[in-house]
């Protein structure tokens, strides 16, 4: 009989170190934001991933994607909130604001028309950061900051996959193909034109 309690408590405690040593190290972990659970599932400076044109040149553009957990997110509550409560902080303390969100799950125009409706809901949304006169050397030691009801969550940037993960298919509107809507939610503006 005491053998059989030693190994319940062996099997225990090796259960608790497994779940202890996910949550501490592998991935990004899960993040608390306004009623939703959101997953950090990829991240990349390369423009080319980025898939938006006529980028500015002077800096570094870091694009995180935030996946709720089991469901869609409100996008009227993204647009409305996202840009007081995204931040990326460099590894020296200084802050970036959110530069832009950009939405995946588009609707054909309604009455016409060639530029797609973001839809009401996303399966998941990009978050787009701008570093003015920056490399890739900056995102070393960098952490994405998520403010929630007054708690400030982090991820480590590093800890992000750089694998860019199933998406949602295109969506067709005339002869055009549109991934992404882009919506630049602060002063810093991200095209070439417009600087």
């Amino acid at each position: 009989m005491r053998s059989g309690k030693v190994w319940v408590s062996l099997i225990l405690v090796c259960l608790l170190m497994s779940v202890a040593l996910i949550s501490s190290g592998e991935g990004a972990g899960t993040l608390s934001w306004r009623g939703y659970v959101l997953t950090p599932t990829w991240q990349t400076a390369d423009r080319a991933a980025i898939k938006t044109m006529n980028l500015r040149q002077d800096g570094l553009f870091l694009l995180v994607r935030l996946q709720p957990v089991d469901q869609k997110i409100d996008t009227a509550l993204v647009r409305e909130n996202a840009s007081g409560d995204y931040q990326l902080r460099l590894s020296d303390g200084e802050l970036i604001p959110l530069a832009a969100l950009m939405f995946h799950t588009l609707n054909a125009p309604e009455g016409g028309g060639f530029i797609p409706d973001i839809a009401p809901e996303q399966d998941y949304f990009d978050v787009l950061f701008f570093l003015k006169d920056k490399d890739e050397t900056a995102l070393d030691g960098a952490e994405l900051i998520v403010a929630d009801n007054g708690d400030e969550q982090t991820v480590g940037i590093a800890s992000v996959s750089p694998e860019r993960p199933e998406e949602i298919p295109a969506l067709s509107v005339g002869f055009a193909t549109f991934e992404t809507v882009v919506v630049e939610v602060s002063d810093t503006t991200i095209y070439l034109s417009q600087y």
